[in-house]
């Protein structure tokens, strides 16, 4: 098995655009990374991030990416889209600006803690982009970051406490210690 290179990132956005508008809406940002498909002279969709509601100010947890799927070389343009996300919908999304980068872009900003500009069609400045953390590593697969108050995540509470459990009785036993805890016969 051949090793691939991951993109473990932190971003946080500032001073975002609200596109809810009104007094009562505020955006719920998510961003998406995207990369340009020369045979069909667009742009792909190749990673999603978590929708952070009622926020212009965002900091999305920490997400590893098979650079992979960003790009073929690092120096390669990808762009990093801002959308207000909707629960109708992607049709419902509402653009809020796109910074334009690569892989060497965010590894430079996470180091010099500068920020990238996210800007709209008509080049206004439309909010900021923060690199809180890009690093790059090779394996043959991604370390997980999930956050620990989520006991669903792999490497969360629940995790830690089966691991425990096989530590101790291995895994033929694990079936028994379920069994006296859950009631099975």
């Amino acid at each position: 098995m051949s090793n691939k290179m991951y993109l473990t990132l932190k971003l946080s956005g500032r001073n975002m655009i609200n596109t809810d508008g009104g007094w009562f809406g505020v955006s719920d940002p998510v961003y998406e990374f995207k990369k340009e498909d020369p045979r069909m002279n667009d742009w792909t969709v190749t990673h999603t991030s978590i929708p952070i509601m009622n926020n212009l100010n965002p900091d999305w947890p920490v997400e590893t990416i098979d650079v992979g799927t960003l790009c073929s070389h690092l120096d390669d343009d990808i762009a990093i889209s801002f959308t207000d996300w909707s629960r109708r919908g992607v049709e419902h999304y509402k653009y809020m600006g796109t910074c334009d980068t690569s892989i060497n872009g965010l590894l430079s900003a996470a180091q010099t803690s500068s920020h990238l500009k996210i800007k709209d069609d008509a080049e206004e400045i439309t909010g900021y982009v923060f690199v809180q953390m890009a690093e790059l590593s090779e394996a043959s697969e991604p370390a997980r970051h999930n956050p620990p108050d989520n006991p669903q995540a792999p490497n969360g509470p629940m995790d830690a406490f089966v691991n425990g459990i096989l530590g101790q009785v291995g895994e033929t036993g694990v079936e028994q210690v379920f069994g006296l805890i859950f009631g099975d016969d």
